[in-house]
């Protein structure tokens, strides 16, 4: 079973090169190497409520590819290959003309890497890299990753676990101000058990972005703020149209009636944290630019929302502990940025909130944008995000 380029003996490396992809991205290695038939998982028929198996599908062996740079070529896979001469022509045939997928599913036997390759690269497999930035209507097949769903079951029950963890280490007062930095409702009429429930749901929504609030010190300060209302601690005061908010004889902010104070209480407390922090008890929120929150300087009024020093034993050292928390913390400022790829900020449907955010955060997207087009995670003619106000004339 061999590979064939334009027609002559090639490899899984010399085609990796010519389509510009890392022959690492291919799972060759797999120890399960099954592609599955779309479209028929589940279904069944209506009558005899039996499992619908479909026919067999006869997977072309030679492709034509033609790729963004202008290149294009041939690609085949064949158990045979024959040299004919045809009225003075030599003319290549090659055998089988097809690959059978029968039924719902083809698994490959481990000798078969040639085999494989081919069927991973195929247009009609979903996860083709000759698929990737296009649609494809002719898609037929997937690759069953079994590993790749092991690695992110694995690393998604991580992130959970770290993120109870880092719950678990929060003292009473931290857990209820966390809980109304997150806005929740009814949070100091509830017991600690009762707050750190509804905790423990909102984390398990998205554990990764909870750990990442935790560390960018933003839901605590809107909490501590918001506590420091409920307790007293900053006072209001209507004037005409407007509220005045004070810290003992000190004016805080203005802000309208009927709106939010938050962003105005937050602007001034993020102004002079060593001031402010103390008196409030320690906080932090989630809608203006954080920059000062995430200094090394502002990290030191947070100690009580981060992981405690009295953690179980753990095997890795201080310096391994870090590297490995630094790598997560860089994942999740990765998925940050990318979730706003296909914001575009001068489209008037866009959520005011979201378009703020990416404005405030455009050169770390366009910096991410084009780290994931360098490694190939996307495609190379692939457009800028719309990250930028654009000006008119």
């Amino acid at each position: 079973m061999r590979l064939f380029f334009n027609d002559k003996p090639s490899s899984i490396e010399e085609i990796c090169q010519f389509l510009s992809i890392k022959k690492s991205d291919i799972p060759v290695l797999n120890k399960v190497r099954t592609f599955k038939r779309l479209g028929f998982e589940g279904k069944r028929d209506v009558q005899t409520k039996k499992a619908i198996i479909p026919r067999g599908y006869g997977i072309n062996n030679s492709i034509d590819v033609h790729l963004p740079d202008g290149n294009s070529g041939k690609i085949t896979f064949a158990e045979n290959v024959k040299t004919e001469n045809v009225g003075g022509v030599s003319i290549i045939n090659y055998t089988p003309l097809s690959t059978d997928l029968p039924g719902l599913e083809l698994s490959i036997r481990e000798d078969q890497k040639n085999l494989f390759f081919f069927l991973f690269i195929h247009p009609n497999n979903k996860q083709s890299p000759l698929n990737l930035g296009k649609p494809n209507p002719k898609l037929v097949y997937e690759f069953f990753d079994t590993e790749k769903e092991a690695r992110e079951f694995e690393r998604k029950e991580d992130e959970l676990l770290d993120a109870l963890t880092l719950l678990k280490g929060f003292g009473e007062k931290e857990v209820r101000q966390i809980a109304k930095g997150y806005k929740m409702d009814s949070v100091d009429s509830l017991s600690e058990a009762e707050v750190r429930r509804m905790l423990r749901a909102k984390l398990k929504e998205n554990p990764a972005q909870f750990i990442l609030n935790m560390e960018d010190n933003e839901i605590a300060i809107e909490g501590v703020i918001q506590d420091a209302i409920d307790r007293g601690v900053i006072t209001e005061r209507t004037v005409g149209m407007s509220k005045v908010w004070n810290l003992g004889d000190k004016e805080l902010a203005t802000s309208q009636i009927g709106s939010s104070p938050m962003p105005a209480l937050r602007a001034e407390v993020e102004s002079d944290l060593d001031l402010y922090f103390p008196l409030l008890q320690n906080g932090i929120g989630e809608n203006i630019k954080a920059s000062k929150l995430k200094t090394t300087e502002a990290n030191k009024h947070f100690a009580g929302f981060k992981r405690s020093n009295n953690d179980a034993y753990d095997p890795l050292n201080q310096e391994e502990r870090g590297v490995i928390q630094k790598a997560k913390l860089e994942d999740y400022e990765a998925e940050k940025y990318r979730k706003w790829y296909g914001v575009d900020v001068n489209d008037p449907s866009t959520n005011a909130n979201t378009r703020k955010a990416v404005i405030n955060n455009a050169a770390k997207i366009l910096e991410q944008f084009a780290k994931d087009k360098a490694e190939g995670l996307i495609p190379e003619d692939a457009p800028d995000p719309k990250v930028n106000i654009l000006e008119t004339a």
